[in-house]
């Protein structure tokens, strides 16, 4: 997911953790498995990582790299939970890593073997998803807001999300697809939180969600961003980086984060159950903004846990 410039300069130092496996890059393949412990094997967000700089950290190192990428925090905690595959290193996003705590999946980290966590952003740090940090260091983060086309909206119009659901936008709204996104949103709608529990209230939201299905001209992951760089839909939710980089291929984009607020996401570093090697790492040297990445990251410079 989309084109972020690489550099090198000025990111933490995370010294001494776990580390990564032969140099292949697939997507969902079955070559998740080696016994080498000079291999580690990574599981992560789609063109998260520059390949270019996976190819560096393993001339420096002398590790390889098996990089493996999964589309949803669903389809990764899936697999994470059949076990079978042998991931050392994963990037689950705030939202699910409660849940996988739960279930077993992650391993405590060792902070003693972690250097550089000083430099990350405090208001990053020790979240009610994961306090103390028992689990997981932020490595991204964003915000979520609505994608624009200038030449077919007046944006003026637009303030909250509750304005998404405006007749004059019949099917013209590509719906990003994430439970945890659309039903947030719904919540905002309402004046509610996006972490409400309530059943009552949560069945309110999802009846509001319904709802907007006239507006709603496609519900996509990654074609959001080519869609709304081909003039195909006036409007589309979508991650700040998706943003970012619809608005580098197309100047009529803008973003908007609503007045009603936006949702921070970040995502994490984290070891999960099927760890099989915690040999010596230095996860800063995968800290540099890759080029492609999957760019939920990267507008005003919110990229990286900075």
């Amino acid at each position: 997911m989309k084109r972020l410039w690489v550099f090198f300069g000025g990111v933490i130092g995370i010294t001494a953790l776990l580390f990564f496996g032969a140099s292949v890059l697939t997507k969902e393949s079955g070559a998740a498995t080696s016994s080498d412990k000079n291999t580690v094997i990574i599981y992560n967000w789609g063109e998260y990582i520059d390949p270019e700089l996976i190819k560096t950290f393993e001339t420096e190192t002398g590790y390889s790299v098996i990089y493996n990428t999964f589309d949803s925090n669903e389809a990764m905690e899936t697999k994470i939970k059949q076990g079978g595959s042998r991931y050392d290193l994963v990037f689950p996003s705030e939202s699910i890593i409660p849940k996988m705590i739960e279930e077993g999946l992650l391993v405590p980290l060792d902070h003693q073997k972690l250097t550089g966590t000083e430099d990350l952003s405090p208001f990053l740090m020790d979240q009610a998803f994961d306090p103390d940090n028992t689990y997981s260091i932020p490595y991204f983060w964003g915000t979520i807001g609505i994608m624009a086309n200038t030449e077919e909206v007046d944006v003026s119009s637009i303030h909250g999300w509750s304005d998404l659901w405006d007749p004059a936008f019949k099917n013209d709204v590509l719906m990003v697809d994430g439970a945890r996104e659309t039903l947030g949103i719904a919540l905002q709608t309402l004046g509610l939180s996006q972490n409400e529990k309530d059943p009552t209230k949560v069945a309110k939201a999802l009846k509001k969600l319904e709802s907007i299905r006239p507006n709603v001209k496609a519900v996509l992951t990654d074609e959001i961003k080519t869609l709304m760089i081909n003039n195909d839909a006036p409007l589309g939710i979508g991650y700040s980086g998706d943003a970012a980089y619809v608005m580098a291929e197309n100047p009529a984009v803008t973003y908007i984060v609503p007045n009603d607020g936006g949702a921070i996401w970040t995502d994490n570093f984290a070891i999960p159950k099927t760890v099989g090697n915690l040999g010596s790492l230095r996860l800063h040297q995968l800290y540099a903004p890759p080029r492609k990445c999957r760019t939920k990251c990267r507008i005003r410079g919110l990229c990286h846990a900075e």
